[in-house]
């Protein structure tokens, strides 16, 4: 599985203008065929993430019991006992649930790391085997510390990724199935107008800035592997440097890469804050007219239905985590991008074609005994006319 449109020596080009969508696919593919490979595995570890979101998330529906039927029964005399019972009853089951899902979720976290790790391992091992079968050709053509820069810098993006942000990731989009879910059971009205407030300003945001989001994040990606390719040539060659006192030309050279580089990043934090600020906003108005229009929904007994205390403060919960997910996935995509990016330069070099082909049905004959015999081979010092040996000054 080979994209022979992208290689090392043109695909920082190609990342100028973005990643188009034919190699993000390709490159989801590669890595999803990596995790493949221990696909029970990452099953087990997804389910137990699903079943931990679902445990924390059915906390939230035994706010409504516990303020609408133990307290009022709690403040009767003639229920308290009842009250009391029903109140301690749902504590203890909230409290079960809150310490059994967030074990789950730990442990299922911890079993991703370990299969990211392992997953990285066969990475790097297929990229150290790639270079082994290219020619010198290849090598002159592509400085040894931009590869090693590869191997080692971007698939530890990579395996970062994997081992941390997908285990997120992975919560997030269980705890919006369920949030949702559970917003629709609590109320069908308030539910819908959550959701189209939450897609109206929320969807015309991450409109506006995801794309600008990833162009800065392939930018940065790239830069940060062009200053690390400076770096190495310029240390790989400081002795020249010294000699011929260009320290002053590569200091400025290495000044003007760097603040490209610090430009990158300002510019997507700067996205990322505002894709903070439009979830806040969202977040914020979505409370008040939670609040506000269930008391008025409830006032006026409109869609033949009213809420109670316990309705309205369980709905808000669960509308906070419907809408936290969407924040997670919004500045998701600069990580995404960043990954897309590394994998892009990983298998750039992956897919070169090597200069040296093996037979078809080729074998490992292991390692090799025997003994190495030379026949008709001589060896003499060359002698110089003229030329007499000193004696005791040699």
């Amino acid at each position: 599985m080979t994209d022979k449109t992208h290689s090392p020596d043109n695909h920082d080009g190609q990342l100028a203008q973005g990643l188009s969508p034919e190699r993000r696919r390709y490159l989801w593919r590669r890595l999803l065929a990596y995790a493949g490979r221990r696909k029970y595995s990452w099953a087990a570890a997804i389910t137990g993430i699903v079943v931990s979101t679902l445990m924390l998330m059915a906390v939230y529906l035994l706010i409504s019991p516990l303020l609408d039927t133990a307290l009022p029964r709690g403040l009767n005399p003639a229920t308290r006992a009842d009250g009391l019972r029903q109140a301690t009853q749902i504590l203890l089951a909230m409290v079960t649930l809150t310490v059994l899902g967030n074990l789950i979720n730990r442990q299922s976290n911890a079993f991703v790391a370990r299969l990211a790790q392992a997953m990285m391992v066969e990475v790097r091992t297929d990229y150290a085997a790639s270079l082994l079968r290219q020619g010198m050709s290849f090598y002159r053509k592509h400085e040894v510390g931009a590869l090693m820069s590869i191997g080692m810098n971007d698939a530890e993006v990579i395996g970062e990724f994997f081992m941390d942000e997908l285990a997120g990731l992975l919560n997030y989009a269980a705890q919006f199935v369920f949030a949702l879910g559970a917003m629709l059971y609590r109320s069908l009205p308030l539910s819908v107008g959550s959701v189209i407030l939450t897609g109206l300003i929320y969807g015309l945001g991450l409109r506006l800035i995801v794309p600008r989001t990833r162009r800065l994040a392939a930018a940065h990606s790239r830069q940060l592997g062009r200053v690390n390719t400076v770096l190495d040539e310029t240390l790989s060659s400081v002795r020249d440097i010294q000699i011929f006192t260009q320290q002053n030309r590569l200091i400025a050279r290495w000044r003007a890469e760097l603040k490209a580089l610090g430009d990158y990043l300002v510019g997507a934090r700067d996205a990322a804050y505002w894709n903070s600020a439009v979830f806040y906003t969202v977040d914020g108005l979505g409370q008040s007219l939670i609040y506000g229009l269930g008391v008025v929904i409830t006032i006026l007994g409109l869609f033949n239905t009213g809420f109670t205390s316990g309705h309205l403060a369980s709905f808000v919960g669960l509308f906070s985590n419907f809408t936290s997910p969407i924040k997670a996935l919004g500045n998701a995509a600069i990580k995404v991008q960043s990954m897309l990016v590394a994998a892009d330069r990983v298998f750039a070099v992956m897919d070169t074609p090597t200069e040296i082909q093996q037979k078809p049905g080729a074998q490992d004959r292991g390692r090799l005994k025997g003994h190495i015999r030379f026949e008709n081979v001589s060896f003499s010092y060359w002698t110089l006319a003229n030329f007499r040996l000193r004696q005791a000054k040699s």
